[in-house]
């Protein structure tokens, strides 16, 4: 499996609860699921009435089985924590993120210079052209749904950029193997430095192999 295909199974993961909300408790299956992985980030266990955009995406983590490297966190300051503690986070101003990526969001950004502020909000990059970022995201108007935003756009703290291409497959070597030399090589290397015909004994036909078993008797002395 490709970084690619893994980056792919995060975002299916995250798709696949499109229109989850609180309204009807729908939301619920992605707290259990996110409550069902254990340990539980800070030894807390969340409510169904808890802000649930880092589980969201924990969630998702925790579908793809990938929590090694998309870290679980209900809170997002302590998901970027978590990130940083990786390596994994970037908050480069030209950053242009891929699916898979993490998405965070400062809401009290004034525009003005880095942003720095405190996180609060957290979704998964489904798409991006270069210019615009396509993001899913939980508990986006108390629900499962997709926000677009510019790249470098005003209000993006920063980016959890999962390793994936540390799980990914090695892909196998198409190089074939160098055959083994065959038992007799060194001394027929040494019966060519020395001028022996191959195929002889003094001047009589021999096998191919009483020639060599010969040539490892002289060789060795013997």
């Amino acid at each position: 499996m490709t970084g690619q295909d893994l980056r792919d199974k995060v975002v299916t993961a995250a798709k696949g609860w499109e229109g989850r909300r609180e309204s009807d408790g729908s939301h619920r299956e992605i707290i259990d699921l996110y409550n069902s992985h254990t340990p539980p980030a800070r030894g807390y266990k969340m409510s169904y009435t808890d802000p649930w955009c880092s589980a969201f995406v924990s969630a998702a983590a925790i579908q793809a089985g990938l929590t090694d490297i998309l870290p679980t966190e209900c809170g997002c300051e302590e998901h970027i924590k978590r990130f940083q503690a990786l390596g994994s986070w970037t908050e480069e101003d030209g950053y242009v993120p891929a699916p898979g990526d993490c998405i965070f969001y400062d809401w009290q950004d004034d525009g003005q210079g880095d942003c720095l502020g405190r996180a609060d909000h957290v979704g998964i990059v489904t798409a991006c052209d270069g210019k615009t970022v396509t993001v899913i995201e939980g508990n986006l108007n108390h629900a499962v749904g997709y926000r677009t935003i510019p790249v470098n756009g005003r209000f993006i703290r920063g980016y959890g950029v999962p390793d994936y291409a540390s799980l990914a497959d090695k892909p196998q070597s198409t190089v074939p193997p160098v055959p083994a030399p065959p038992w007799y090589q060194p001394y027929a290397d040494w019966a060519a430095a020395r001028g022996i015909a191959d195929g002889t004994r003094g001047d009589e036909p021999c096998t191919r192999g009483e020639c060599w078993a010969m040539l490892k008797r002289l060789s060795e002395g013997r």
